[in-house]
């Protein structure tokens, strides 16, 4: 079996790699797979989670070990405690990184977005996608533009697979629509009203607790834009879009801007 950063042999049920995080955990050797605790405990690819001192927030940060200023370190597992906290609603914030460096980001070249969209998955570990893997967000518009309304149900999934991806720091590929038109024609297996890609590196969902547990109030998805020519603006902590209820659940920004689909597919 092969995770994103240690690889375990079955026939003779040891690890062939040390854990990556292994010198923080003296008392154990670096052979080991989750403390020895793997029916109770789970870890993903070695990397750590981190919760606010408030309490408030829970963030997972891809490739980024030890203690962060205004966090308590979790460790690279989240034991049942945590995931129940999230589940009840506990906390009102979780975040996720694929925390995306410069030397990560591929700009397009010849307006080929989509192309560096996803060699900048690939690069991570991600596999090839296409039109066959886009799930739609959002409703089609007219002049092939989107629509007005989000198409909750697709997105709140999309979501889930978006952060399964950004835990193994691979990034995901996004549709986004911003004027009439689109190259992407139905005829050709697109969606009819998408005119740009780029790469999602992280989410942040607002949550609420409610008598069900907590539930998704809103959020934002942050992107890296390979329509730039460098990782400083393609890269731009402005590269965002938000989403909520007030939006009717599409996922938008400034300059009439709107994420048609997400590659999870």
């Amino acid at each position: 079996m092969e995770t994103l950063c240690y690889f375990y042999h079955p026939d003779l049920s040891i690890w062939l790699s040390v854990d990556p995080l292994s010198d923080k955990y003296p008392n154990l050797t670096p052979y080991a797979y989750c403390a020895n605790n793997p029916i109770i405990l789970v870890d993903p690819d070695g990397r750590d989670w981190y919760e606010s001192e408030d309490k408030k927030t829970i963030e997972y940060l891809h490739g980024v070990t030890g203690q962060q200023e205004g966090f308590t370190h979790l460790g690279a597992t989240l034991d049942e405690k945590y995931e129940n906290k999230i589940r009840n609603g506990d906390y009102s914030t979780l975040s996720i990184s694929a925390n995306f460096k410069d030397e990560d980001f591929v700009a397009q070249k010849d307006r080929q977005c989509c192309a560096a969209a996803k060699q900048m998955c690939i690069n991570r570990g991600g596999e090839n996608s296409s039109y066959a893997n886009e799930l739609p967000i959002v409703t089609m518009g007219e002049n092939g533009c989107a629509g007005n309304e989000g198409i909750k149900e697709n997105l709140f999934s999309a979501l889930k697979s978006v952060g399964e991806s950004l835990i193994k720091g691979i990034p995901v590929v996004a549709g986004v629509d911003y004027e009439e038109g689109t190259s992407n024609k139905i005829i050709k297996g697109g969606d009819g009203m998408t005119d740009h890609y780029v790469a999602i590196i992280g989410i942040t969902l607002n949550l609420a607790k409610g008598d069900n547990g907590a539930s998704i109030s809103s959020g934002t998805i942050r992107y890296a834009n390979p329509g730039n020519s460098s990782s400083k603006r393609g890269l731009s902590p402005l590269n965002i879009f938000t989403f909520s209820a007030v939006t009717k659940w599409r996922v938008e920004r400034e300059y009439n801007q709107t994420m048609t689909n997400i590659r999870v597919r």
